[in-house]
């Protein structure tokens, strides 16, 4: 694979040339092309890490699948979250993190290894680790065969024959008819095709089958890559064509730097209960006198509709809704005392508290099971932003809606305190077709 390194000389004893000279011998024992190296040489803290946002961005840039390679996890953090972010970061943009260690190459692993985390004894842990490499090596399931695959008797994966047709019908249509991932859903649905759990499809679910190697015949586990271990299901050219078009639209739309919905996670569906998402489109029209127009649109929409296609009830322009929200929390709130109103966010702040202690628990529980090979790290994400969300900082007078101006200066107030003051002041919004309902 062509192999990226990063180093980060916080946390090593060795010299900058020490480990790209371990760089260099680690690519040529595995075959891997050694490609570019950034280093962090800061000695004094993980705050001045300009050299891994310098090698998001190159990956970001890139039109290729990399291998990213550290010395070992220590370069990415001293904490067990601080590890699981980066690598999350670069698995999102479809390369691989793996550590120039042969007993623990998985990052994950390594983390858990070297940090001693888990319920279970350090010794148990690490036998059940070693164990679970042994079979990646052989090319045996570990966790849930992925999607058009079984567990057969010998271990391996073995294709079950309805699935298969499904998957090749999926990478056909998004290669060869150019249909996007919420148009595949949309058109599933329709058609009446089921998941493993007879549910709906989703964007997320056909994004990870379309991004899995393993359709090409290739097992990847814990940092070993092991081609032709099993039958595939479509051509590794299908495969790379597929990459190739999801790897230009994800580098366009983070070229685009596009800001944050001020109510996200706090708006429903008043139709079908699901959260309703922040949504940008962009426009691009010849005029008649030749002349090339661009507009972005910015509206709030209902998340099944995006994800599964299946509701077409509530759509809102992004400034119409969080004016009216902001009117309807102010006449909400007015009415109340201010004793009443300051109770009522501090009621909140506890259970704030109390959304992070169980998030924190979700978070470790999520890692375990990404070590077992039950979860994949793009599933992380969404553990990481709930720890995020649950971190906010508790905020008590940084708006002060009793006063009757208001309304007139909430353009004036900047996108955190708006936020901050939204999250802690509501529970819940019910978005219908014409107006809204406010939840405390």
């Amino acid at each position: 694979m062509r192999a990226i390194a990063y180093f980060s000389l916080y946390n090593d004893n060795f010299s900058f040339d020490d480990l790209k000279e371990k760089f260099n011998v680690f690519c040529m024992n595995n075959l891997h092309q050694t490609i570019k190296v950034f280093c962090d040489r800061s000695a004094n803290s993980f705050n001045n890490d300009s050299a891994y946002i310098e090698l998001v961005k190159y990956i970001q840039n890139s039109q290729s699948s990399y291998l990213v390679v550290i010395p070992s996890i220590y370069h990415f953090g001293n904490d067990l979250e601080a590890v699981i972010r980066k690598t999350c970061d670069i698995e999102t943009l479809g390369a691989k993190v793996v550590c120039a260690n042969d007993d623990y190459p998985d990052p994950i692993q390594n983390a858990l290894k070297e940090l001693d985390f888990g319920t279970v004894s350090k010794l148990k842990s690490e036998n059940i680790k070693s164990g679970m490499i042994n079979k990646a090596l052989q090319g045996k399931v570990l966790g849930k065969p992925p999607y058009g695959y079984t567990q057969g008797i010998s271990g391996g994966l073995e294709i079950v024959e309805n699935e298969s047709k499904l998957v090749k019908l999926l990478f056909q249509k998004y290669v060869h008819e150019n249909i996007g991932l919420r148009k595949l859903a949309a058109f599933l649905n329709k058609e009446k095709y089921q998941n493993r759990r007879g549910k709906e499809w989703n964007v997320l679910a056909i994004r990870h089958i379309l991004k899995n190697p393993v359709y090409t015949g290739t097992y990847i586990r814990y940092g070993f890559r092991l081609p032709k271990s099993h039958n595939s299901i479509i051509e590794s050219n299908l495969y790379r064509q597929a990459q190739d078009i999801m790897k230009g639209k994800y580098v366009a739309r983070n070229a685009n730097n596009a800001l944050p919905f001020l109510l996200s996670g706090l708006i429903n569906c008043y139709k079908c209960g699901e959260k309703m998402m922040g949504v940008t489109r962009r426009q691009r029209w010849k005029t008649k006198d030749g002349r090339i127009n661009r507009n972005i649109y910015r509206y709030y929409q209902c998340k099944s509709k995006n994800s599964q296609g299946t509701c077409n009830y509530v759509t809102w322009k992004e400034d119409e809704l969080e004016d009216l929200v902001a009117l309807k929390i102010y006449e909400h709130l007015s009415n109340k005392s201010n004793d009443s109103f300051i109770d009522q966010l501090e009621r909140n702040t506890e259970n704030n508290n109390i959304e992070l202690r169980n998030a924190e628990r979700n978070f470790y529980k999520a890692v375990n099971k990404v070590a077992k090979g039950n979860m994949n790290l793009i599933e992380l994400n969404k553990y990481i932003d709930k720890l995020d969300l649950t971190r906010r900082p508790a905020v008590l007078d940084k708006i002060e809606f009793s006063d009757p101006t208001f309304f007139k200066t909430w353009s004036n107030y900047n996108f955190d305190s708006k936020r901050e003051f939204l999250v802690n002041s509501i529970s819940k919004i019910l978005v219908k077709k014409r107006s809204i309902e406010i939840l405390d």
